[in-house]
């Protein structure tokens, strides 16, 4: 699939760039967030693997009637 390099290479550029997320890669998986409302703090380096620490709590539950209910304590 090397024809969609190019793609997601420009689809990249308009997430970190344009709309300001932070993102990181693992294989084909893309993970982003935004600096203004980071919940975890993800890095990946090929010696530890993936890791991620949640930095605050964010939970919403809808129901499919798109009643809001409350949060939730895990």
């Amino acid at each position: 699939m090397k024809e969609l390099i190019p793609k997601r290479t420009e689809l990249m550029n308009f997430v970190q760039q344009r709309l300001g997320y932070k993102t990181v890669m693992y294989g084909e998986l893309c993970i982003a967030q935004h600096p203004d409302n980071q919940i975890f703090e993800i890095s990946y380096s090929k010696a530890a693997g993936l890791s991620m620490t949640r930095l605050k709590q964010l939970l919403l539950i809808f129901s499919l009637d798109n009643k809001k209910h409350p949060q939730s304590d895990d």
